[in-house]
């Protein structure tokens, strides 16, 4: 089975600040960079995945 993320920030894109998730298999959801809530359903169990892998780079995707 695939594993891991990938973090795209597009910054001209629109408000509010957020990155998309890419998932190894191809679901997508976006996280609101503003308080990392979910502006996207996760995809199904991988929610806590990608809130770990989001805290483990949040510094390097807010610099982006």
């Amino acid at each position: 089975m695939p594993r891991g993320f990938r973090f795209v920030v597009n910054t001209r894109e629109h408000p509010p600040p957020h990155v998309h998730v890419i998932c190894a298999d191809g679901q997508e959801v976006r996280i609101n960079l503003n308080d990392g809530s979910f502006m996207d359903e996760p995809p199904s169990g991988k929610k806590s995945a990608i809130v770990k892998a989001l805290r483990k780079h949040v510094k390097a995707i807010r610099e982006a």
